[in-house]
């Protein structure tokens, strides 16, 4: 049986994508994870965020992180239990 260049192609491709989509859950998790936990230990977490690297291959970035309030609370204490 032969298998052509663009039958391999989608093959990789597919678990390309599907290799993507656990790494960019594994991300979202974690990113939640982090901004929550952070958030309740009394981080300043709205912001703009600036990373760089001294390294060229690997981008710079920024993130924005808006609170988005449910309702007039102005401070949020947490009791330790």
């Amino acid at each position: 049986m032969q298998i052509d260049d663009d039958s391999r192609k989608s093959v990789s491709t597919a678990e390309e994508l599907e290799r993507i989509g656990e790494a960019t859950a594994v991300f979202e998790r974690e990113l939640e994870h982090l901004i929550l936990g952070s958030f309740a230990g009394g981080a300043r977490i709205e912001g703009t965020w600036e990373f760089t690297s001294d390294v060229d291959v690997i981008p710079e970035w920024t993130i924005d992180i808006t609170r988005h309030s449910n309702g007039d609370v102005d401070s949020v204490t947490f009791i330790d239990e």
